[in-house]
């Protein structure tokens, strides 16, 4: 009551008036009447209900904030109960400098809002996490060019958007799955650059659409810069004046614009993609398609983070400052039923307490959710800053509110009256927080594909051009070293040996001759004699290589032939495995990253034929460099595994990015 009467005292006698500069617009949001107020010295907005209204109509400088009072509560807007909740709306409208009182006593007057400037003051954390740096005023470029780029946000310019939007659907969609494909790599440390600037000059046309958007309306855009998101420098600008805008839809086109001029964007990429090869522009491609999508859907469209989505959706049901409300309804019913104090809630209508909680609980666990799975991708690639960002994530969203939390409970006013049962929640949340986190699921396991192969693996092929004459084994029985494995013949070698053969006893009988009669003429014959032994010496070897036998000691896997059947040289015969049984693991760059192997580490296997069963093998070697061509095909997508590769018919099949080659050794 005493602070009710300074209040009065102090204020009662100011006349003062409303700003003359203030520009006021009616809206009406689901048949209900808001004003919004726009101040264009700082291009802030504020909305008030019809009540608010009335109050600083009424405040003019011919009257006193006393008589103003008093004139509310004879025409019945106001009750005598309620000065106190006058002046101090008073001071609210001085701290948003929409009046400016005459006062010297802030001790008093501004001690609510020193705890709410203190509470807004931001954190070492919440920097690291949300840091705005203004650059410059585009008002006067957007002047400029907004009769040119103006021209996407008509009738005519949607319907080319969404011709080009529907081209770039149909132009990929049957191949999204190479597309997710060869997204894996994204946060490769070879491809990092590249995302880098792709997300930023992405985000500078996406603000650049708010832009032009709130220019096409009419509205005034004063600030342009970066605001560094996780580090990441991001473009924003300042298009707050369109909440002055009457029509809803207006509204939502400046805050959809940024997505859409993104998806144009996207679109251009998507046709790129689809019509050139693997290569650096295509890559480029990839980066964008991925970047306008997921964040596009994780941050800007999504209601439950405050960007685009959410700014539409306060539109759409007529709710201004709805995560503000939602958090304030969320806390008031959460001290009611935990601590028995008193919630406004009551004077909420069924609507309004079913959409605060349902946002309030939805917003609160999408970034939960959304901060653990940031939080994992990154540590899949790089385990130390993964670590680092966790430890950030987690002061700010655990420790930092469980601070606040147990501060309000043993310290602020409003629990001094239930201290005990404040105090027991507070103690009972601390001890049982380490039961809670012990229950958060953390693995810093690697899990990579894998085929069972041997040691030795020696594929058998024609040495020349023959008939299967002989099959001296059959497939899945063991072989010795030299074995035959498979006999071929063929005629024309065989011809050619006897004519090579005869052609020798005819020389030899002619340098045998010439020894006697020619003494001059003999090393002639002697060198042809020589040269036909060379050549049926070769010939020889060519015939007993169609014996084609086993080089080492293991097990025949694969007949290609069958008997009579004519192969060509260089075909495959079959395939010999042999030496040791070993596990051949491929592994991405990413998952390098994380698995740190080195030759003789222990490693654990799990048989997908045996569900539940490990084995222990140890790393026995690394080859030396990474390849796109020498995956397995049982560990593609076209052997039933997970690894997206692409093939034409008279190339190898390969990998959709470099993988690194493993043998490993059970023990």
């Amino acid at each position: 009551m005493a602070e009710r009467a300074k209040l009065g005292q102090t204020l009662g006698p100011i006349r003062i008036g409303i700003r003359k500069d203030l520009t006021l617009t009616r809206q009406v949001l689901r048949g209900s009447a808001r004003y919004v107020i726009h101040d264009p010295l700082t291009f802030k907005n504020h909305t008030f209900d019809p009540l608010e209204y009335r109050i600083i109509s009424g405040i003019v400088p011919s009257s006193t904030l006393g008589d103003t009072f008093e004139n509310l509560v004879e025409s019945g807007h106001l009750d005598e109960s309620q000065e106190d909740e006058f002046y101090r709306f008073v001071l609210v409208l001085h701290g948003m400098s929409i009046l400016n009182l005459p006062i010297t006593n802030a001790d008093i007057l501004y001690e609510r809002h020193k705890r709410k400037a203190a509470a807004r003051r931001p954190s070492i954390g919440r920097l690291l996490m949300y840091y705005k740096v203004p650059l410059l005023d585009p008002d006067r470029f957007l002047d400029r060019t907004v009769a040119v780029f103006g021209k996407l946000f008509t009738r005519t310019g949607f319907a080319l958007w969404a011709g080009l939007f529907g081209l770039a659907i149909w132009k990929c969609w049957g191949r999204l799955g190479e597309m997710f494909g060869e997204s894996a790599s994204l946060l490769s440390i070879a491809n990092i650059p590249v995302l880098y600037v792709a997300l930023v000059l992405l985000k500078v046309i996406h603000e650049f659409g708010h832009a032009f958007a709130c220019k096409r309306f009419g509205g005034e855009v004063p600030e342009m810069g970066v605001v560094f998101i996780l580090g990441a420098p991001c473009a924003y600008v300042d298009a707050s004046s369109s909440w002055k805008f009457p029509g809803p839809w207006q509204r939502i086109v400046v805050a959809m614009g940024g997505m859409y001029v993104e998806a144009l964007a996207a679109s251009v990429f998507a046709l790129i993609w689809a019509a050139t090869p693997p290569g650096f522009l295509h890559d480029v491609a990839v980066n964008v398609l991925v970047l306008a999508s997921l964040v596009t859907v994780l941050f800007n469209i999504n209601p439950l983070m405050r960007f685009d989505g959410y700014f539409v959706l306060t539109d759409l049901v007529g709710t201004p400052n709805l995560w503000e409300r939602s958090s304030r309804f969320i806390k008031e019913n959460a001290k009611r039923l935990f601590l028995g104090l008193p919630s406004s809630s009551a004077e909420l209508t069924r609507r309004e307490r079913s959409l605060y909680s349902v946002y309030g609980v939805a917003s609160v666990v999408y970034k939960f959710f959304l901060a653990m799975g940031i939080v994992t991708m990154v540590m899949m690639t790089w385990p130390v800053a993964g670590t680092a960002l966790g430890l950030v994530f987690g002061y700010m969203m655990l420790v930092q509110p469980l601070l606040r939390l147990v501060r309000y409970l043993l310290r602020d006013e409003e629990t001094h009256v239930v201290r005990g049962r404040a105090r027991a929640l507070a103690y009972g949340t601390v001890a049982g927080l380490p039961f809670v986190v012990g229950f958060v699921p953390l693995s810093w396991n690697v899990v990579v594909p894998g085929i069972l192969e041997a040691e030795d693996q020696i594929v058998l092929r024609a040495p020349a051009d023959g008939f299967v004459r002989e099959l001296s084994t059959i497939e899945g029985l063991p072989v010795r070293a030299g074995q035959t494995v498979v006999r071929l013949e063929n005629q024309r070698l065989a011809v050619e040996v006897a004519q090579v053969r005869s052609e020798l006893q005819v020389e030899g009988l002619r340098r045998a001759a010439t020894d006697l009669t020619d003494p001059v003429l003999a090393p002639v014959h002697r060198v042809q004699e020589e040269l036909l032994v060379e050549r049926l010496h070769r010939l020889q070897r060519r015939v007993d290589s169609l014996e084609i036998q086993s080089p080492i000691e293991g097990l025949l896997v694969a007949h290609d032939v069958e008997l009579g059947a004519f192969v060509r040289q260089g075909e495959r015969i079959g395939e010999v495995l042999g030496g040791r049984p070993m596990v051949r693991i491929v592994l991405s760059d990413k998952q390098l990253g994380r698995a740190w192997l080195s030759e003789g580490d222990e490693l654990q296997l799990k048989w997908n034929v045996r569900a539940g069963s490990t084995v222990s093998a140890l790393v026995r070697r690394i080859l030396p460099s990474a390849s796109r061509d020498e995956v397995p095909s049982a560990l593609t997508v076209l052997g039933g595994g997970d690894i997206y590769g692409t093939a034409r018919p008279d190339e190898k099949l390969r990998a959709d990015q470099s993988y690194l080659h493993v043998l490993l050794e059970i023990v």
